[in-house]
């Protein structure tokens, strides 16, 4: 796995990926390191043999979802979290994902909380085409976890009793112990 880091030059690898970097990406790391999807398939035969057939996986710095694309086509039953310091990157990713059927279903109550929250941020007295472009941009940027898959990712780390406190739209605040 590659991690990012600033690049000689060009500032933190957040600005080094955001803009046209980002969308030649697929192209250029193929044609800079021989075998790259040869990585990815030795990443899956590893992480096969090493998970069960319901695992949640978080990919840090998953770029355009080349892991997300290979893993997730082959195990319907694992989940990913998806995460990149270039809000492009990710974009692209999402997109990717989405065209390869890959994204999750989403529940029905999700687009309601979604439209309402919209509908509040705009009657606030935000001009319109600011909240198209910030609901794009968080589109583009953030994948709401559900309740029931948070809490799991909870208890998977050890914590128990858990509370949500808060709840506006698709945001919540919850409190848990571990011990």
């Amino acid at each position: 796995m590659q991690t990012a880091g600033s690049t000689s030059g060009t500032g933190s690898a957040r600005n080094y990926f955001d803009g046209p970097r980002s969308s030649r990406y697929d192209h250029k790391i193929r044609a800079s390191i021989p075998g790259y999807e040869a990585l990815h398939a030795m990443a899956h035969d590893f992480l096969r043999q090493a998970l069960p057939e319901q695992a949640r996986i978080l990919v840090v710095g998953s770029g355009t979802g080349m892991e997300l694309l290979t893993l997730g086509a082959a195990h319907t039953g694992w989940r990913f979290t998806a995460t990149d310091l270039s809000s492009d990157m990710l974009a692209i990713g999402k997109v990717n994902v989405e065209a390869a059927g890959l994204a999750d279903r989403e529940d029905p109550s999700f687009a309601q909380f979604l439209a309402a929250w919209k509908g509040h941020y705009g009657a606030a007295g935000i001009p319109e085409a600011e909240v198209d472009e910030d609901f794009a941009r968080t589109d583009a940027t953030v994948s709401f976890i559900p309740e029931q898959d948070l809490r799991g990712l909870l208890a998977e780390s050890g914590f128990f009793d858990v509370r949500r406190f808060f709840q506006a739209f698709l945001f919540g605040g919850w409190v848990a112990r571990k011990g």
